[in-house]
């Protein structure tokens, strides 16, 4: 049952980093710069009904996304001690997230891709 219910969260997982490329995708059409605050984003997918656990949930998403190259985190915090966290960071997509959107990229195994067997 434990392997059901990890599987389950895995495929969620890969679905939320899915819609959180294809948001910042979007999102350069209405900014210039492609830079997005990340706390909007995450409201945009939780009306959408894709909605993330928790803000370190959401944190752990966006960090694989820049960790494998396909979008970068601006920190945009304005006070010497304001946390951390989704309300103070920017994010843009870069051309190797465009192009996996784009399905110009080879298709990666933690992203909902339809060019994957079982997507």
């Amino acid at each position: 049952m434990n392997e059901t219910i990890n599987e389950m969260r895995r495929q969620r997982d890969r679905r939320l980093r899915r819609r959180l490329l294809e948001t910042l995708y979007s999102a350069r059409a209405f900014a210039p710069s492609g830079w997005y605050g990340t706390r909007a984003m995450v409201d945009l997918l939780a009306a959408a009904g894709a909605a993330v656990e928790d803000e370190a949930h959401a944190m752990g998403l966006l960090t694989d996304l820049v960790n494998k190259g396909l979008i970068e985190l601006r920190d945009t915090r304005t006070r010497k001690l304001q946390p951390y966290g989704l309300g103070c960071l920017d994010a843009r997509i870069v051309a190797r997230g465009s192009s996996l959107v784009e399905e110009t990229e080879p298709p990666d195994a933690d992203i909902e891709d339809e060019r994957l067997p079982n997507a």
